[in-house]
């Protein structure tokens, strides 16, 4: 009986080992790690400073009675148009803020303010024979220019789209509006010499202050470099349109009303500049694959 019940089970163990073998094999991989990386998301505040340069084109236009006093399309009243240099530092704050949408993309807004001293100078004496058409004899025009023109403030609302290279460094385009105030001034000392107004002078004068409102475009760069503070380079490109301002002359050599030469030049410019930002990040993001 003993041999019996242990052919059986010899059996059934075997059955039983045969049918597992045909049934198919289950295989378990462990679920995917979420990536976690440092969040951008969030808001900041900064200061800035930098340089502003831009070569300027300063064209002249004015009162007809001008070029016929002259009797020359090309001239005005010893003013003759002349490039000259606007250029300067900057400094002031933006405020902010970032949006992460992913483990490489973060969008933002920024908005900036900042003075300085950008300006332009240009300053000249010559000596202009010309011929009074009307009234001769030919004069000699001699003439003191000076001219001036200064970016007062610029301010800036900008978006920002960033890639991250390396999770604390973004480089980002940026680009928006701008707005500033910009003052010209304009003043040329005209003396005169013939037998018909020896020594005669006379000076026109000119300012203006305006506010205008233009755009901006650049590229940039930021690092954080501890905790939650963060360096950035920038580079920025503005346009505020065209400024004019309107000098009259004045003085004996002129009848009434005064005529005048208007001054014309773009209020634009290049600037490199530096910040320092402290913000204010939301936790860690997990993204899921």
């Amino acid at each position: 009986m003993k041999i019996l019940f242990a052919a059986a089970g010899f059996l059934a163990i075997s059955a039983a080992t045969a049918f597992s073998a045909d049934l198919p094999v289950k295989t378990y991989t462990k679920a995917p790690v979420p990536i976690a990386f440092a969040s951008w998301t969030g808001f900041y505040v900064g200061v800035n400073a930098g340089y502003s340069t831009q070569s300027n084109h300063v064209s002249l236009g004015g009162d007809p009675d001008t070029v016929v006093f002259l009797n020359d399309p090309t001239r005005t009243f010893g003013a003759f148009p002349f490039d000259t240099t606007t250029s300067g530092f900057l400094g002031g704050g933006q405020i902010g803020a970032n949006y992460q949408v992913s483990p490489l993309w973060v969008l933002g807004i920024e908005a900036d303010i900042q003075g300085g001293n950008v300006r332009a100078r240009y300053s000249n004496i010559s000596a202009v024979p010309v011929i009074d058409s009307g009234r001769p004899p030919p004069a000699t025009f001699t003439t003191d220019n000076e001219y001036e023109k200064k970016l007062i403030y610029l301010g800036t609302v900008r978006g920002r789209v960033g890639w991250l290279v390396a999770p604390n460094l973004l480089l980002y385009a940026t680009g928006g509006l701008a707005y500033g105030q910009v003052d010209t001034s304009a003043a040329t000392n005209i003396f005169v010499t013939n037998s018909r107004f020896r020594d005669r002078s006379s000076i026109n004068t000119g300012t203006n202050s305006e506010t205008r409102v233009g755009w901006t475009a650049g590229l940039g760069g930021e690092w954080r470099f501890a905790g939650n503070w963060s360096v950035k380079g920038e580079y920025l490109y503005y346009d505020l349109g065209t400024t004019n301002v309107n000098a009259y002359f004045q003085g004996p050599l002129f009848g009434n009303p005064p005529i005048y030469t208007t001054f014309s030049s773009r209020m634009d410019g290049h600037i490199a500049r530096v910040g320092l930002n402290y913000s204010f990040y939301s936790p860690a993001v997990v993204a899921k694959y």
